[in-house]
C-alpha cells in the first residue's frame, strides 16, 4: 500500500544505531549514481555525519535491496549485484581509515559490517583489519563465508570482536551445528591461538 526508502548495509545500520542513541559514528563507506546520493541524504536524515571524503563515489549505480511484504509475517527481498569497487576506490576507502591525521587511532571503535562490495578480495576485512588492530583499535567484524574465514583465521588476528552465530561458525570450521562441545571446543582453540 506504500513505498518506504530506507537507507541500509551492515555499517549504515550501525552507524544509524548509534546515533538513536547519540553516539558519534563515522561511516566510511562507497556509493554510486542518484541512488547513492540518496543513500547520503537518508544516512544524514537519520542523525549521522557524513563527511564528503568518507562517502567514496563509484562509477554506476547504488545497489537497492527491494522487499516486498505481503502480509505481517511474509517478506522477500530482491538484492541485485551492488556496483564493482575498483583498486582506486578501494585504496581510497583503505587511506582514509589509515590517515595519519584524520584516520583511526588507538581506542577507536571499528565496525566492519556486511557483505563485501563486488571487486573487493575476500580478504579485504582480514587485511584491513590487521592494519586497524596494529594501530591500537578495537576492530569488530560481522561478516559471513569467505570474507568470515579470512578474518576468523588471520595471524596476526584481524578482529577483536567476531559476530557470528553458532550456524555461520559451525559451516565456516566444518562442523556439525548440533555438535555444540565440539564447536565450543574449536572456538576455544582459535581465540588461544591468537596472539
Amino acid at each position: 500500500k506504500g513505498v518506504l526508502v530506507d537507507p541500509g548495509g551492515g555499517g549504515i545500520n550501525v552507524a544509524i544505531g548509534l546515533a538513536r542513541r547519540g553516539v558519534l559514528a563515522r561511516p566510511v563507506f562507497f556509493h554510486a549514481g542518484e541512488t547513492g546520493e540518496l543513500l547520503i541524504q537518508l544516512v544524514q536524515n537519520r542523525g549521522v555525519l557524513v563527511r564528503p571524503e568518507d562517502a567514496i563515489e563509484l562509477e554506476g549505480d547504488e545497489q537497492t535491496r527491494v522487499t516486498i511484504v505481503t502480509s505481517l509475517d511474509k517478506a522477500g527481498s530482491l538484492v541485485p549485484k551492488g556496483t564493482p569497487v575498483d583498486e582506486k576506490a578501494r585504496q581510497r576507502m583503505v587511506d582514509q581509515l589509515l590517515d595519519p591525521e584524520q584516520g583511526v587511532k588507538a581506542g577507536d571503535i571499528v565496525v566492519m559490517s556486511g557483505s563485501l562490495a563486488p571487486g573487493l578480495p575476500e580478504d579485504f576485512y582480514a587485511d584491513l583489519g590487521r592494519r586497524l588492530s596494529a594501530r591500537g583499535a578495537t576492530v569488530v567484524v560481522d561478516t559471513k563465508g569467505a570474507p568470515a574465514k579470512a578474518v576468523l583465521f588471520s595471524k596476526p588476528a584481524a578482529a577483536t570482536i567476531y559476530s557470528l552465530n553458532h550456524l555461520e561458525f559451525s559451516e565456516l570450521v566444518g562442523i556439525d551445528p548440533k555438535e555444540r562441545a565440539a564447536l565450543i571446543a574449536k572456538a576455544r582453540e582459535i581465540i588461544e591461538s591468537q596472539p
